[in-house]
């Protein structure tokens, strides 16, 4: 993984991002993450600085990546994403749209609860729709 700060953005390519990597980083607020394959567990937890987070070419995205990025309004996944783990967006107050793609296949428990998604659409690929308890009551999926 290679990573680089250019003003507010941070830039990440390459490999997979390590589990906590951006732990205590809180000094960006956009994220340009492309060609890696899995976004490790707790990567970018509790980010509190980070707004925006573009996404290509990956496939994975672990357990509590960006837990607690309370700050956190746009997401923009890639047509490449397959896995979203537990909690992967869980506290995210501020994030109020996700989309994915046809192919996306597993979604895990809680991954967009507590935050301000009111739909969640997902293709004929889907295998797993995870625990939504205590999720926003206004989702719809």
């Amino acid at each position: 993984m290679n990573f680089y700060f250019v003003n507010q953005w941070l830039h990440v390519t390459g490999g997979d991002i390590p589990p906590s990597a951006f732990n205590g980083y809180n000094i960006f607020s956009l994220a340009n993450i492309s060609k890696v394959g899995t976004i490790g567990e707790s990567a970018f937890k509790s980010l509190i600085s980070v707004q925006e987070v573009y996404i290509y070419d990956v496939t994975t995205i672990l357990d509590n990546a960006f837990y607690n990025c309370y700050n956190l309004v746009k997401v923009q996944l890639p047509e490449t994403i397959r896995f979203i783990g537990n909690s992967a967006f869980q506290n995210c107050q501020l994030l109020n749209e996700i989309q994915t793609p046809n192919s996306f296949q597993h979604l895990g428990d809680y991954a967009f609860c507590n935050t301000s998604v009111t739909k969640f659409n997902y293709g004929s690929a889907i295998k797993y729709i995870g625990n939504m308890h205590s999720i926003n009551a206004n989702l719809e999926i």
